[in-house]
């Protein structure tokens, strides 16, 4: 059975057992899959039967418990409005702030980032929450402030914590966001020293004013 709710604007469908209650999983997973010109349009008929023949073996398998595929647009739409959701929820979740981190890890360890961040903020009025995608390993962490007054234990917890995490999984502490200015002191938990001394070569001899995207990845010290 499907229950229909709003999202904003978009409608979406989202399954319930028998006696009304809301499947919850461990995981929820968003495919998007597409031929990538009109000229290929001829390849719709063939993803949708790859789909769908995934889907059975990954039921009988056991590996799924519930899964639907979108028949239009606006049921596609549906599904994305939940993932971009998601950050207007930490907004209600962490009324006094959310930490946020961008890194990528080898799938091996894709999730244990958010289990062990659990575990580490148990004790503080914390909610961590973690999304991503798969195909690159790239995972959004994001940890929601609970309880007002508690935001420098919780950055005490997670400062080197998260970094030094990522940096023993060989992983980066950024992905699609880049360093940026917040994080460009941290660069040295991914990167050698030498690899970023010649990074400031580079830039230095492209840039040797320094007034492109000026104080932006590269550190200062």
């Amino acid at each position: 059975m499907y229950h229909r709710r709003e999202l904003g604007n978009a409608p979406i469908d989202l399954p319930r057992s028998l006696n009304g209650s809301y499947f919850v999983s461990l995981f929820h997973v968003q495919l998007s899959l597409s031929e990538s010109s009109d000229r290929f349009s001829f390849l719709d008929d063939l993803i949708r039967e790859k789909l769908e023949g995934f889907l059975e073996k990954s039921f009988e398998a056991g590996t799924l418990v519930d899964g639907v595929i979108a028949q239009d647009k606006t049921q596609m739409d549906s599904f994305w409005a939940l993932r971009e959701g998601l950050p207007e929820a930490l907004l209600k979740e962490g009324a006094h702030g959310t930490l946020k981190y961008d890194v990528s890890l080898p799938m091996k360890d894709f999730y244990a980032l958010v289990t062990d961040t659990r575990q580490r903020l148990s004790q503080l009025p914390a909610a961590t929450v973690g999304w991503g995608h798969i195909g690159d390993g790239n995972l959004h962490l994001n940890v929601a402030i609970t309880q007002q007054g508690a935001s420098e234990a919780v950055k005490a917890q997670m400062d080197p914590f998260l970094y030094e995490w990522v940096k023993s999984r060989r992983g980066s502490i950024s992905a699609e966001h880049g360093l940026g200015l917040m994080k460009a002191e941290k660069i040295y938990y991914t990167k050698p020293k030498p690899a970023v001394d010649i990074m400031k070569l580079i830039k230095n001899a492209l840039d040797p004013n320094g007034i492109l995207n000026p104080h932006k990845v590269l550190p200062r010290s």
